[in-house]
């Protein structure tokens, strides 16, 4: 607009200033605009991107079916991971990063050991409930059964008789049998002293998560793309209850008092009543429309102070959420505890993991002020008391502390040495150690 001057009013610089003015005001506009269409432009390219990852994911699947990944002469199936390494590398390099926290001596996680053998991706890794046998799975089809006590890069049974890769692992509380599910439509039983299958399932659609009974042994639940849950009992030949639910289930936990809970693709929590077959609660877990990708409760026996009172739940906004359920009294509501960032998930299966160090004969006994045992059995106590470790897109695994109340919690340690995405990693029951599962085919032992 023209700058409106009084009759006579003589011609000064404050008018040459005023459309220059004008002149950068129209650029600053223009710069606006401009920004904004890029703005735009970047969200289609991350709904294309989504897009792309779900058709490789199902054409990884549908190829899958056609061979044997676990013959000798199969053809490997379509390299998903491939595919999409770039863009994963080009986003994590642009994402930020945390720091591990200072301050005193402290002990850290180290290398202990690392073991190949699977000739895929490897989705999955857990501790047996006594500590004594580590399993992964992958999506070279099998299952694979390691001695976690001496630990060597030779496998105690390789579980071979999916059909397809394998997307979850759960054990029975027994420490007796293995529980997988695979993109092969089918959930089996193992039993692992002699690594044979006891029991498949089969249910409609790709197996996308699995968990064992706190309580039965022979009870497990499975989740598949088709919107149900499936509760299995091994010892009845009728088949298995099938619950349908509103969305697909990404994860499903069961508490140490037998409570089930589920994780969806929109980022809602489900507690479940399994006699009743339903929901009797219902929670945002995530950010708007962020499915969870992982929960993971605390481990420990029925009635003690931890057990079942914690839980992580990683969503695809990058995010890990602790809650507290005040015990283990039949309060539905979660409170929001704390909240870990740093790593990235992209929509990818990334698994997390709770430890309460103080359940360890060597760190439960009294402090003094400082931080030392009285007994001078140790000279320092530099391990966080509630640790949360979780994956990322990036190929590190965090290790968060825990223990107390933050908005943020601290990191306590980066742990790198994976080539791959980190898909999965679980604190061993009795010791303070970490293992890790990589797209790069391995799994690690992290230990003090």
């Amino acid at each position: 607009m023209a700058t409106r001057r009084t009759s006579g009013e003589p011609t000064s610089p404050r008018r040459t200033v005023s459309s220059r003015g004008g002149a950068s005001r129209g650029k600053v506009d223009d710069l606006t605009e401009e920004n904004k269409k890029l703005k735009e432009r970047v969200q289609l390219l991350e709904k294309q991107n989504r897009e792309l990852k779900r058709s490789v994911f199902e054409l990884n699947m549908r190829m899958a079916a056609l061979w044997n990944p676990v013959a000798e002469s199969a053809r490997p199936v379509y390299d998903i991971d491939g595919a999409l390494k770039e863009h994963d590398e080009a986003s994590s390099q642009a994402s930020g990063s945390q720091q591990p926290s200072s301050g005193g001596a402290q002990q850290q996680l180290e290398l202990h050991a690392e073991l190949t053998g699977h000739r895929g991706a490897v989705y999955a890794v857990q501790y047996s409930p006594n500590g004594k046998v580590l399993a992964t799975c992958s999506m070279d089809g099998t299952a694979r059964l390691w001695d976690a006590e001496r630990v060597t890069d030779t496998e105690l049974h390789i579980l071979a008789e999916h059909d397809s890769g394998v997307s979850d692992l759960a054990w029975t509380s027994d420490s007796e049998r293995l529980v997988t599910g695979s993109f092969d439509a089918t959930a089996r039983v193992w039993d692992v002293a002699i690594g044979k299958e006891t029991y498949i399932h089969a249910a409609s659609g790709v197996l996308q998560s699995v968990a064992a009974a706190s309580n039965d042994p022979y009870v497990f639940y499975a989740a598949t793309s088709s919107k149900n849950l499936h509760v299995v009992d091994t010892r009845q030949k009728a088949g298995a209850s099938v619950l349908e639910t509103d969305e697909a289930i990404s994860s499903i936990c069961v508490l140490p008092n037998g409570t089930v809970l589920s994780g969806d693709a929109k980022g809602v929590l489900n507690m479940w009543d399994i006699r009743k077959g339903k929901t009797v609660d219902r929670q945002v877990v995530g950010g708007p429309n962020a499915a969870v990708a992982h929960i993971a409760g605390l481990a420990g026996k029925h009635g003690s102070s931890a057990g079942g009172r914690y839980l992580a739940i990683n969503s695809h906004d990058n995010i890990v959420r602790l809650y507290d359920r005040g015990g283990l009294s039949k309060q539905r509501s979660l409170q929001l505890y704390a909240s870990a960032t740093g790593h990235t998930t992209q929509n990818w299966p990334i698994r997390c993991s709770l430890r309460r160090t103080e359940d360890l004969p060597h760190f439960n006994r009294p402090k003094d002020a400082i931080g030392s045992f009285p007994d001078g059995g140790s000279t320092t106590h530099s391990i966080p008391q509630l640790l949360l470790a979780v994956g990322s897109t990036d190929g590190d695994v965090r290790v968060f502390d825990a223990t107390d109340t933050y908005s943020v919690s601290p990191l306590f340690q980066q742990l790198s040495g994976h080539s791959g995405r980190v898909y999965g990693v679980h604190f061993h029951p009795k010791e303070l150690a970490l293992a890790s599962c990589s797209q790069d085919g391995t799994a690690r032992i992290w230990t003090v």
